[in-house]
């Protein structure tokens, strides 16, 4: 990790792990932001979500549109991270009750399970430790553990974890260590579920939560995926 990208910085602190690296904490939320320079394209995401919100009003089942991108968010997002697979399979998948030998379809099934699991968590809790952990627990059900990496599905980790490179040492970015995780969630959890709001947009809301849950990294494994 270049340690002079995160050194001074405002959004956070580097620490020194227990491998001897530094690694970064982010501040809590919220920063400063200015919203000159987004204004326009926040406007014109407002807008088209408006558009999707008023054709779900118009269908009969909304599911009709909603299912759909669930399962196109499941194939990109788990694409991302290097698993594929194709909306066929899927299909046969799902109909099968999730019972396949191909891995990298099961993988994306588990991920459609989780997205849907925690929405209809979400009348029942807010978005707590219980509600992303449940999630992450569907998310690695039943997986593999790969590249070294114990996947610990449904707790956050107990090792330090890195990101871009084989080596720690090789590392594009080291998340906070493992002791400051649970620190970390709790500001994070206390930001999301305030009582005092400061009027920000919600989908500034959604990017400063989804910047903060992957900086801090809590899980061993699937972090990408759990927070998009």
């Amino acid at each position: 990790m270049n340690y002079n990208e995160f050194a001074n910085s405002d959004s956070g602190q580097l620490v020194t792990t227990i491998e001897r690296q530094m690694a970064f904490v982010p501040n809590p939320l919220p920063p400063k932001i200015d919203m000159q320079p987004i204004a326009v394209a926040l406007g014109d995401a407002m807008q088209a979500i408006g558009e999707l919100k008023g054709a779900c009003r118009r269908l009969q089942n909304p599911y009709m549109l909603v299912n759909p991108l669930q399962r196109r968010e499941a194939l990109t997002s788990s694409a991302m991270e290097g698993t594929y697979t194709s909306a066929d399979k899927l299909a046969i998948l799902e109909a099968a009750d999730g019972i396949a030998t191909d891995e990298s379809t099961r993988e994306v099934l588990n991920y459609i399970n989780a997205l849907r699991g925690a929405l209809l968590s979400l009348p029942k809790m807010p978005i707590c430790h219980c509600l992303i952990k449940e999630a992450h627990f569907r998310l690695l059900q039943g997986l593999s553990d790969n590249r070294g990496v114990q996947k610990r599905p449904g707790e956050y980790k107990n090792t330090q974890n890195w990101i871009g490179a084989l080596h720690i040492q090789e590392a594009r970015y080291i998340p906070p260590p493992a002791l400051e995780t649970q620190k970390c969630m709790d500001d994070l959890e206390s930001y999301i579920n305030r009582e005092s709001r400061n009027d920000l947009p919600f989908l500034i809301e959604a990017a400063l939560v989804h910047y903060q849950f992957e900086a801090i990294h809590p899980f061993a494994d699937g972090n990408g995926r759990l927070g998009r």
